[in-house]
């Protein structure tokens, strides 16, 4: 039986390793919080052991007996860990965002004939592969556009978000230039002073979206397209909120002195919104676009809590867990860095896709006639 960890057991972590378990896999838990580890593991009955993921000796003897490692990290650990893992001699699929260049991983990982599945989340990671998928469905695209956004059940203003995720990574999305595909060409663009428009999605509603940078490694893979954004997607009038906080300040990296006390502006922020706890459920909408000369194609899922999951960890460790399963499967060959795009061959992604469908989170397509 193939033996798998999961190191980092926060929501998206869990509900991997409840995923994994579930489909007859050896599973073991990994994390530096014993509190966690405890209470996930029993929970989930499962064994786990407390490992500092940032100590490569600790790696190799905790993991010794791992043949596949699901990760789901911080930024600010994720690419020593990575390195530590297949310095170790393991494959892994990861979730992990991290601003580093992964590049040393890969070669490390080719060296030893490893595989490193990055960015197998939802956006980064499921809209690639529908980006790659939409190619067995309509041919060679030319254009392809990603709408996706964690948002509340039904508005509620003026954000209409829950905090599910680090509230400064958020906040990043709204200073961070966005890089898209133009001509073949990679531009850039400030999120909150660039096109704006609004989507509707049945189902949902109506919803506005603004250019965000989460296109990572399809402005490589795609890099032959027309045009290729992704954009994010929330209720009416949360970007003109945010125009109004970034206008007085309030994404800016700052202090502000208040008698004798000070704090940044954008960490106070963070703490506002990640504390902010409406009495709201969560949905994911993912809308993905992609075009050829004469027709096109759209993807929707629209992903609803379920169980002690919200919706936002439950599609994230779903697509995450499912990755793994197609590498224990076999599918996933090559050694070095792989990216979700690769999971779009036809039997790869249908497979994803059925996975999706027998967990009800339905991606439903329909062909667009120029």
């Amino acid at each position: 039986m193939v033996n798998i960890g999961v190191l980092g057991i926060g929501n998206v972590g869990k509900r991997a390793a409840f995923l994994l378990k579930r489909e007859g896999f050896n599973v073991t838990l990994f994390d530096y919080n014993e509190d966690i580890l405890k209470n996930t593991a029993k929970e989930l009955n499962l064994n786990y052991k407390k490992v500092n993921a940032l100590n490569k000796n600790e790696v190799m003897s905790s993991l010794s007996n791992i043949d596949l490692v699901v990760t789901s990290l911080p930024g600010s650990v994720a690419h020593k860990a990575l390195k530590n893992l297949v310095e170790s001699g393991k494959n892994v699929v990861d979730v992990s965002f991290f601003p580093e260049d992964p590049s040393d991983i890969g070669e490390i990982a080719e060296k030893e004939g490893l595989s490193v599945l990055l960015d197998a989340g939802v956006a980064p990671g499921l809209s690639n592969m529908l980006i790659s998928y939409a190619k067995n469905e309509i041919g060679e695209i030319n254009r392809g556009v990603i709408y996706v956004g964690g948002i509340t059940e039904k508005p509620d203003p003026p954000l209409g978000i829950i905090a599910s995720w680090n509230t400064m990574d958020l906040i990043d999305e709204y200073r961070r230039k966005a890089r898209f595909i133009s001509n073949r060409k990679i531009m850039e663009i400030d999120p909150l002073k660039s096109e704006k428009g609004k989507i509707y999605v049945k189902g949902v509603g109506e919803l506005e979206y603004f250019p965000t940078d989460g296109l990572r490694s399809l402005l490589k893979t795609f890099n032959n397209l027309e045009y290729l954004v992704e954009y994010t997607l929330r209720w009416p009038g949360h970007i003109e909120f945010m125009e109004g906080l970034n206008k007085l300040g309030f994404l800016d990296h700052k202090k502000i002195k208040m008698n004798n006390a000070e704090i940044y502006a954008d960490e106070f922020l963070s703490y506002i919104i990640a504390n902010y706890k409406p009495n709201l459920k969560d949905i994911v909408v993912l809308v993905v676009e992609a075009f050829t000369q004469n027709k096109g194609i759209r993807f929707t899922q629209i992903t609803k809590p379920e169980n002690e999951f919200t919706a936002m960890s439950r599609v994230t460790g779903s697509f995450l867990s499912y990755s793994a399963i197609e590498f224990i499967k076999g599918k996933i060959k090559r050694s070095g860095l792989i990216y979700p795009e690769e999971l779009g061959e036809e039997n790869i992604g249908k497979e994803i896709i059925e996975m999706m469908a027998n967990d009800s989170m339905n991606i439903n397509k329909e062909i667009i006639v120029k």
